[in-house]
């Protein structure tokens, strides 16, 4: 089958967020005349424009008097050519709610004839004087300053919107605005934890997430206008799932009359992976030179392919990078939501968080990314004779290639909050992915087994009361429904039971075994008449019956 080998921007389906829509509803019901500022960050990509955009949309809907401006930063730029366009889009923006409703004012015709601006003290006391004649008029305004980082190098912007908010628009009423970046530890800085330009005046922050499995569903019934889906086709969902994660960006590339295979074919061989990866990564962070940007690569490369590693780990890897440089840089991984950090007794372990980049360093890249990141020569063998194949969709039918992906994809996948509170809750646990028999100077937990050293995939670690509380999550991406053996039974107590010896009989401790399919637990005698053994609870989860 050929297919064209271009692709045409496609039309983004919106799918609602609600707990976030609830959350803004409620600050803004409780302060209907009241000035709002409102902080938003996120992974790029991960709809934090759109998001704003659509919430907006609906005020407009429902209330008549509702009036929006929105600008959003270039990182092209320079200073005075990110202030010019911004005058250009307020005034533009103006012309437009001037003619929608019949406005007759001389002051506001006026400042349309206002000449060019080029610094923000200027185009802040502009704006303020816009506000004065609509507030006078009786609108409600919402204005969103979008890419806040990327309008000035110097942070000029920042200062000078400090200045009005704190004299101006703090003290007024019918005005909420929205302050949003992708540079996520630049909002932390100047935003979030600032404790002088704008300290204590932020009235909501907000961290948009990625869309949970649940919600990428809707996305996929509203697209195809179907609305009973059969297993198989909830299977197809969850293996693009395990390719693009939550980005609701990248579905929409999707061609839904083509099979699994045939659209990473097609998709791959127009470069949408690659160009994908490298907008994720430019401008996502505060050092966003060619240099920096392989620096940030390498780091997710090495826990793509190492699934979890420590600190000196990393460090080790990196060879002549200081360790200062490498902190800062898992910082900035960390707040972006591309890596997670897990800090059990004192010992950082950082893992891969971010779907598309562990589906990005497993099939899209080069062969000598690959093979610069094996330890040893075996390993670089390896790797080579997986990436001489250069048919993505070849490489994705070989099943045990592809079962290590999708098996390690899917532990990622359950391990995200949204998606693991399918079935437990998760707020006020400790998660640690993929734990396994350690030494005594990595950490206290020593879960150590009669035969060899075994896996848990997911460790939830609580306190209920005074007494601890282990959640033991076995993740088991199966292609059909599956039967425990008595063995494999056997083998989920003995992790319990180094829990139990570690901790004493007092613990709690639940067994849950996840996969998308059915599974099956045979009845288990102990030899053991310990109460604690039978206190411990099996449960078994298939997403299917979730989705």
């Amino acid at each position: 089958m050929k297919h064209e080998q271009n692709i045409k921007q496609p039309t983004t389906i919106y799918i609602k967020r609600k707990e976030y829509d609830y959350i803004l509803d409620s600050l803004l019901e409780n302060r209907k005349t009241a000035s709002n500022l409102i902080g938003i960050d996120g992974r790029r990509r991960v709809g934090k424009t759109t998001f704003v955009n659509e919430y907006i949309k609906e005020k407009i809907k429902k209330n008549d008097n509702v009036i929006y401006f929105s600008f959003i930063g270039n990182n092209t730029l320079s200073l005075r050519e990110n202030v010019l366009q911004c005058f250009n889009k307020i005034k533009s923006q103006l012309i437009q709610i001037i003619e929608k409703h019949n406005i007759e004012n001389d002051n506001l015709f006026a400042l349309l004839k206002a000449k060019k601006i080029y610094a923000w003290v200027d185009f802040f006391l502009y704006f303020e004087m816009i506000y004065d004649i609509l507030n006078k008029l009786g609108f409600y305004i919402y204005v969103f300053f979008d890419e806040i980082s990327w309008y000035d190098k110097h942070n000029k912007f920042i200062s000078f919107f400090a200045n009005s908010w704190n004299s101006k628009f703090s003290l007024s009423e019918n005005v909420t605005i929205f302050l949003a970046s992708s540079v996520n530890t630049w909002m932390d800085k100047n935003i979030f934890e600032n404790t002088t330009t704008l300290f204590g005046r932020l009235n909501l922050k907000i961290k948009l997430e990625p869309f949970s499995l649940v919600e990428i569903i809707e996305y996929f019934k509203i697209k195809t206008n179907s609305y009973n889906f059969s297993d198989k086709s909830k299977k197809e969902i969850m293996q693009y799932y395990l390719m693009f994660g939550g980005i609701i960006k990248y579905y929409d590339w999707i061609d839904f009359s083509m099979s699994y295979e045939d659209n990473i074919d097609r998709l791959s061989k127009i470069n949408i992976f690659e160009n994908e990866y490298n907008i994720l990564f430019k401008g996502l962070f505060s050092k966003n030179d060619e240099k920096n940007i392989l620096i940030y690569k390498k780091i997710v490369s090495i826990l793509c392919r190492k699934k979890k590693a420590s600190f000196d780990e990393i460090y080790k890897e990196m060879k002549d990078k200081n360790k200062n440089t490498i902190y800062r840089i898992l910082n900035e991984l960390t707040a972006s939501n591309l890596i997670k950090t897990t800090n059990f007794n004192k010992n950082n372990t950082y893992m891969i968080n971010d779907l598309f980049c562990f589906f990005y360093y497993t099939w899209m890249s080069s062969v000598e990314i690959i093979i610069n990141d094996s330890k040893t020569e075996s390993e670089a063998k390896e790797n080579r004779t997986i990436s001489v194949i250069v048919d993505v969709a070849q490489m994705i039918k070989q099943d045990s290639y592809y079962n290590t992906w999708s098996g390690f994809a899917f532990e990622i996948m359950m391990s995200i909050n949204k998606n693991i509170s399918l079935i437990t809750d998760v707020k006020n646990d400790k998660m640690i992915l993929n734990w396994k028999r350690i030494n005594k100077t990595e950490d206290k937990l020593k879960i150590k087994f009669k035969n060899k050293s075994k896996q848990i995939d997911l460790l939830l670690i609580s306190k209920l009361k005074n007494t601890n509380k282990f959640k033991i999550i076995e993740l088991k991406n199966y292609k059909d429904n599956y039967s425990f053996t008595e063995e494999q039974v056997v083998n989920l107590y003995e992790k319990a039971d180094e829990l139990i010896k570690q901790y004493g009989n007092d613990i709690i401790i639940e067994i849950l075994i996840v996969s998308f399919y059915k599974i099956n637990i045979p009845d288990y005698e102990f030899d053991d008449d310990s109460a604690a053994y039978k206190r411990i609870k099996i449960k078994t989860y298939s997403l299917l019956d979730f989705l």
